[in-house]
């Protein structure tokens, strides 16, 4: 079965002062020697299913996308890796999403693009949206796609469309989808009195 993964690294725009830090020179970018490298492992890292090394060319214009499709014909525990030379100091995302790949010879960068989480720091964005990031990052690492239509957020998990514009929404969504507050299975018939329930 294949899928893709991505995870995002950065050179960090501001650098903590400390005695071994140093201003990086322009010139830096143009040599085209690997400051990371990014892979998809199992067995604690003896099998390796993807690899791709990162250039500091490649940093020149800000953050980068890796995206890695690998196979695997069994469900499997995989591990997503980034390994550093220290060359220069490097943001890296901390959470990889995974999706699996339908069909052949898909297009990987298609499906995560469509799944990516807003970019924060690309403005106009809603201003729910930059007051609350965690909290919508937290929906995106649940599985929930976020996304920026004009003004508005909408969240869909499960299939379901939410319009998130206000605090209330998001306790919304936390409570339904994540918590399961109003899961309950009970074991017989009975009556529901609603007395301002929100479902």
């Amino acid at each position: 079965m294949p899928s893709t993964a991505r995870i995002n690294i950065s050179i960090p725009a501001a650098m903590p002062s400390t005695s071994t830090s140093r201003p990086l020179a322009p010139l830096q970018f143009d040599r085209d020697e690997v400051c990371a490298a990014v892979d998809v492992a199992t067995e604690f890292g003896r099998v390796i299913f993807a690899r791709e090394d990162v250039a500091l060319s490649r940093l020149r214009g800000g953050p980068v996308s890796i995206r890695l499709v690998f196979h695997t014909g069994a469900p499997r525990i995989f591990g997503f890796r980034v390994a550093v030379t220290g060359r220069v100091p490097l943001l890296i995302e901390d959470y990889c999403r995974v999706l699996r790949l339908v069909g052949v010879n898909v297009d990987s960068a298609s499906p995560l693009d469509a799944t990516g989480f807003p970019d924060p720091l690309v403005l106009p964005k809603p201003v729910i949206f930059l007051q609350h990031l965690s909290i919508f990052r937290g929906f995106y690492e649940y599985g929930a796609a976020v996304k920026i239509i004009g003004n508005d957020v909408v969240v869909t998990i499960d299939g379901v469309s939410f319009y998130a514009r206000v605090l209330d929404d998001l306790r919304f969504i936390d409570e339904i989808f994540l918590r399961n507050t109003y899961n309950f299975l009970l074991g017989k018939e009975c009556c529901v009195i609603d007395i301002g329930m929100n479902i």
